[in-house]
C-alpha cells in the first residue's frame, strides 16, 4: 500500500470507487468542476491510497486561508476495517497541524450512521452551533 497525491486524471477512478463506497455525490460535471478546483488548491492536501496500481481509497482535504475541510474519505469495502481510513485522516489533521490550522470540519449524511461513529471514535464533535444550509443554482 503506498499513499500518493491525487492527480486531476485520477477523476474517473475516484468517482467510480465513490460510487461503490455510497458517497452523495453531485452529478458527474459538477463534482469533477469541484474535483479539479480541491486538488489545484490544495494539492499536498489531497490524497489517495494505491495498491497494486490500483486506487483504493482517498481523502481531500482542503483549506481556504480560515477553515480546513475533510472531504471524499473512502475505503474501497474489501480494505475496510484494516485502519485505512484512521490512517488517512490521520495523515491529513498532521498537514493541517503543520500549517497551523486549529479546527478541521467534515460533512455527513445523515443517513451514514455507520461513519458518524467511525468519525466520533476519532474525536470528531458533533457542531450543535451551526446548522448547514444549502441552495442550487
Amino acid at each position: 500500500m503506498k499513499i500518493r497525491n491525487i492527480k486531476i486524471d485520477d477523476f474517473e477512478e475516484l468517482y467510480k470507487l465513490w460510487q461503490k463506497v455510497d458517497l452523495e455525490l453531485y452529478p458527474i460535471e459538477r463534482e469533477k468542476q469541484r474535483f479539479k478546483s480541491i486538488v489545484s488548491l490544495n494539492p499536498d492536501l489531497c490524497l489517495k491510497l494505491v495498491d497494486k496500481n490500483k486506487i483504493i481509497g482517498s481523502i481531500m482535504g482542503s483549506f481556504d486561508g480560515a477553515n480546513a475541510s475533510l472531504n471524499r474519505l473512502a475505503i474501497h469495502p474489501q480494505y475496510q476495517r484494516k485502519g485505512y481510513g484512521t490512517k488517512h485522516i490521520k495523515i491529513l489533521e498532521n498537514k493541517l497541524k503543520r500549517k497551523k490550522i486549529k479546527k478541521i470540519i467534515t460533512r455527513i449524511h445523515i443517513s451514514n450512521r455507520e461513519v458518524i461513529t467511525f468519525y466520533k471514535k476519532l474525536d470528531y464533535k458533533n457542531m450543535d452551533y451551526v446548522v448547514t444550509l444549502y441552495k442550487e443554482l
